[in-house]
């Protein structure tokens, strides 16, 4: 909560944290867009030179003034149920072998 705005993270941690935030993102955008969007702004966060990779929900906000802070944690609740319906049915069928990266891809098409 900063910057007059708030956020709610799906992280992913680990050794195939990037392989899987590539599967969610090739294969699952499109209905993570589709459910996030109305929640806020949608934000893809491979970062490539951390150890983790994210997927967060922000909206405009005002956290310094508390009388906003009974909305903000109800969004905050509410946007938290819908990521983990969301994402604990994905999660448990990701593979992180099955992850081809773009750049993969494209060597293999043109061997």
């Amino acid at each position: 909560m900063r910057d007059n705005r708030s956020a709610v993270d799906f992280s992913m941690t680990g050794r195939d944290a990037k392989a899987h935030f590539g599967l969610l993102e090739q294969r699952y955008r499109d209905v993570v867009q589709q459910r996030l969007a109305p929640l806020g702004t949608l934000e893809w966060r491979q970062l490539p030179n951390a150890k983790e990779s994210q997927i967060r929900v922000i909206r405009a906000s005002t956290p310094s003034k508390p009388e906003t802070w009974p909305e903000l944690d109800a969004w905050m609740a509410n946007t938290l149920e819908v990521m983990h319906a969301l994402f604990a049915p994905i999660v448990k069928t990701l593979n992180a072998v099955d992850f081809v990266s773009p750049a993969e891809d494209s060597q293999a098409t043109d061997l």
